[in-house]
């Protein structure tokens, strides 16, 4: 095997490695944002999404699409009797130690 072969090979395990790993952390962070989420309807919670990462594009998003997400998130002073504000923002601090472990796991098993 060429050392030209074994980089490309070496470098697309990487790629599918971060990806999955991306997505993976990603979908975790949208479990842990879930419950933060303000609930009066159960819409906002329903509309809290993944666009996942792609080989060649290494972005991974827990959005919604709601349109008040951003009114709900943002206003510090709203008083919710289930979740809070910063739902989305306060999982990704508190989780942002597993999720790169999330991520490493993946890498590494593409790259052994």
């Amino acid at each position: 095997m060429s050392s030209r072969f074994f980089t490309k090979e070496v470098r697309g395990a990487i790629e599918r490695g971060v990806t999955e790993g991306l997505n993976a952390g990603a979908y975790h962070l949208l479990q842990e944002t879930v419950p933060r989420t303000p609930k009066e309807s159960g819409a906002l919670r329903s509309s809290l999404q993944v666009a996942e990462a792609e080989i060649g594009f290494p972005v991974a998003v827990v959005y919604s699409d709601s349109v008040y997400a951003n009114w709900q998130h943002e206003n510090m002073g709203a008083h919710h009797t289930v979740g809070q504000a910063k739902f989305l923002e306060s999982a990704a601090n508190d989780e942002r130690r597993r999720i790169a472990e999330i991520i490493n796991q993946q890498i590494r098993g593409h790259a052994s």
